[in-house]
């Protein structure tokens, strides 16, 4: 909506699935815009056999001939599981400091995405990933049930230079507005979610 030029690379979703997936919201207008304008570029590679290395040639490619102010790579998983499975799995480490620093280097925000089995309120606990001790930021959108229902939870776990809200947060995705992040934090299922943090602390 303000006009940066953004990079957008999957392992997940083509071209024509990511646009039916915005038809419903609002954003659903702007994506075809930035698509049709060249502000938005789109890399999508299936997630099979993946090369490291070839990618982030291309990746780095893309964003010198577009100049992105922005990227976004859905999901940084399918990288970091080519280079453990690899005959080198020790370089994930200097593989990401590297990949981040060329993404600093050239200005960029970055969005990584990654999914993990792991994330389980309780006994959450990312500080020894190598991508979690690069990132200034990290963000954790996890679902948990309450009364036969799945909520959607939001908690910032890291915010490097700044002091930030370490409250959980609900939120929704509805059409057409999209994300919305709900403003009271005493609602019965996040209390209980508090409640069995608070549990299994004691018992630890």
């Amino acid at each position: 909506a303000a006009g940066e030029r953004v990079t957008y690379l999957s392992f997940r979703e083509t071209r024509d699935q990511l646009g039916r997936v915005t038809e419903a919201f609002t954003l659903g207008d702007q994506f075809h815009e930035a698509l049709a304008s060249g502000r938005l570029n789109l890399l999508t590679l299936p997630p099979i056999k993946v090369n490291p290395d070839i990618i982030a040639d291309r990746l780095l490619a893309m964003l010198d001939d577009t100049h992105a102010q922005r990227l976004i790579i859905d999901s940084i998983a399918e990288i970091e599981e080519a280079i453990t499975a690899s005959q080198a799995p020790g370089r994930l480490r200097d593989y990401l400091a590297a990949l981040t620093s060329a993404f600093q280097a050239r200005g960029l925000t970055t969005l990584l995405i990654k999914e993990t089995i792991r994330a389980v309120a309780p006994t959450l606990d990312f500080s020894a990933e190598p991508l979690a001790m690069m990132a200034e930021n990290v963000m954790l959108a996890q679902q948990v049930t309450y009364q036969g229902q799945l909520h959607r939870i939001l908690s910032i776990l890291k915010l490097r230079y700044s002091g930030h809200d370490t409250a959980l947060r609900e939120f929704t995705i509805d059409a057409p507005a999209g994300i919305c992040v709900l403003a009271d934090r005493e609602t019965p299922m996040l209390q209980q979610i508090a409640n069995d943090q608070e549990t299994q602390q004691r018992r630890g």
